[in-house]
């Protein structure tokens, strides 16, 4: 009894010290009474589709900053000592420069939030402002004020309205809080059903038109107006071939994902100029010119419905590692915007192979050189001039130097991923292109002694290569495309053979 009396009485004084010192509330004390602060933990996923990997996430909130980088999984946890909500979480694309934002509630030390196109919107509509204006001159007293439960749900039900009819957002709840498990480029298939929702959204708008819509979301338009804007952007015309547009014109069905202030643009136009330059490089004579309607990798797009390959170029394949990052980067740099192709043949899959210049004359095959997207196909380098190999050996020594794009990891180079071996790589005599002359010279290794050519056989593998005075011949491996469609081994030939 004497014991029992006695453990009462120390439990009674354990309580009262435990109220005396803050002890089940938010923070702890030391043994001086000095208060620790419990840090502000936010973590989330950061997704367009695809996980946004090697990314910065930067949060401002009413006490305190901080950054967080993302996971290959486009996870983050982002930690502010001393902080407290509201915050607004900012995100740039490594690959394009975009950014993204959302913003956090609450009053405790923990909180989840996601970053995605979705939350773009509910950011611009909550701040009414535009997320990356207001990021940059971000106001506590502001953000106190605008960014509570209330206001986030009212927007997330304004943008459910607005996005009626492109893509139904009922299943997920909150945009900002509900779990996310994004694909990555090593794993398509693994998304959870909220990134399978982000996927539905990316095919329907662009980057571009997501930044239109967050800025018509900032404004003080009705949801009415804002879901006219966005069906104006969904609905391509439905033109119809004109058999009077005359010689050189291919007709074009605009696709729907091309940006708004483009879909009026009908044609394409094919032509033949006496001049061998653009916009100060040498190249092809025959030009296309239209607007891109569609990007299906980091090296092929389709204007007005011509499939059109980046010449000395090779993109990672879309399975490959930073593929899809190369498709995205191609994309944000040429979707929906007009373009001139200068080129002079056509590959055995009908697809133009040229040079692809913006109406600024960036020359965008260099370009994604330079920005770590793509590497530099020498096994067609006596296709271009000197000059340009120059550049382009220039623009991937810097990006591997600066361990950009996919130089930051441990790349495989998409033909060895294709066909197993590296490609021969032709030594080029003068600076002259060679399809002036012979245009497959670029493909043969000539031995020293011509040797007859063999009879093509379906069996053959591997490169070498047989040369006769009027034939040469290049057996090309058999490879898996990324949708899955085999392409088997060929023999490629000069216009000397039979």
């Amino acid at each position: 009894m004497q014991f029992k009396a006695l453990r009462g009485a120390a439990a009674s004084l354990f309580i009262a010290a435990l109220a005396a010192c803050g002890g089940g509330g938010g923070g702890s004390t030391t043994s001086s009474g000095t208060s620790i602060a419990t840090p502000l933990t936010v973590a989330g996923t950061a997704a367009t589709g695809l996980a946004i990997p090697g990314a910065i996430v930067t949060g401002k909130c009413k006490v305190g900053t901080g950054t967080a980088t993302t996971l290959a999984d486009g996870s983050y946890t982002l930690t502010i000592t001393d902080g407290q909500l509201p915050c607004v979480l900012q995100i740039t694309n490594p690959v394009d420069g975009i950014k993204l934002h959302t913003v956090v509630t609450g009053t405790g030390s923990t909180a989840t939030a996601n970053i995605t196109p979705l939350t773009e919107m509910v950011t611009a509509r909550v701040l009414g402002s535009e997320p990356k204006v207001y990021f940059a001159a971000f106001d506590a007293a502001v953000a106190v004020q605008k960014i509570t439960s209330t206001t986030v749900q009212a927007a997330q039900t304004d943008i459910g309205l607005v996005l009626t009819g492109t893509v139904d957002t009922t299943a997920l709840g909150n945009f900002i809080s509900a779990p996310l498990k994004a694909a990555t480029h090593d794993s398509l298939t693994t998304g959870d059903a909220h990134d399978k929702l982000l996927d539905a959204l990316k095919l329907k708008l662009t980057a571009a038109q997501i930044g239109t819509l967050a800025t018509a979301l900032a404004g003080s338009q009705t949801t009415d107006a804002i879901k006219q804007t966005v069906a104006s952007m969904t609905t391509a015309p439905t033109t119809q071939p004109n058999s009077s547009a005359g010689a050189g014109t291919l007709e074009i069905l605009i696709s729907a994902t091309a940006p708004n202030d483009n879909l009026l643009a009908s044609l394409a136009t094919l032509s033949t100029t006496a001049s061998n330059t653009f916009c100060g490089y040498q190249v092809g004579t025959q030009r296309l010119s239209g607007v891109v309607t569609a990007v299906h990798d980091g090296d092929t797009i389709t204007i007005g419905g011509q499939s059109v390959r980046l010449d000395s170029i090779d993109a990672p394949e879309l399975k490959q590692t930073y593929g899809a990052q190369a498709q995205q980067a191609l994309s944000s740099r040429l979707l929906g915007k007009t373009v001139t192709v200068a080129f002079t043949k056509k590959d055995k899959y009908g697809r133009i192979v040229g040079a692809v210049f913006t109406s600024s004359c960036e020359y965008v095959n260099l370009d994604m050189v330079s920005a770590g997207a793509a590497w530099f196909y020498r096994a067609y380098q006596c296709e271009v001039s000197a000059t340009t190999r120059s550049a382009l050996n220039s623009a991937e020594a810097t990006a591997q130097a600066s361990d950009r794009g996919l130089w930051a990891g441990n790349a495989t180079a998409p033909w060895v991923y294709r066909n197993g071996v590296e490609a021969n790589v032709p030594s080029c005599s003068n600076d002259m292109p060679t399809w002036e002359g012979n245009p497959v010279a670029s493909i043969v290794t000539v031995p020293t002694t011509p040797t007859p050519t063999p009879t093509p056989t379906t069996s053959g593998s591997g490169s070498s290569s047989y040369v006769s005075p009027a034939c040469s011949r290049v057996w090309v491996k058999g490879y898996r495309r990324s949708n899955g469609t085999y392409v088997s081994g060929y023999w490629r030939a000069s216009p000397g053979c039979a």
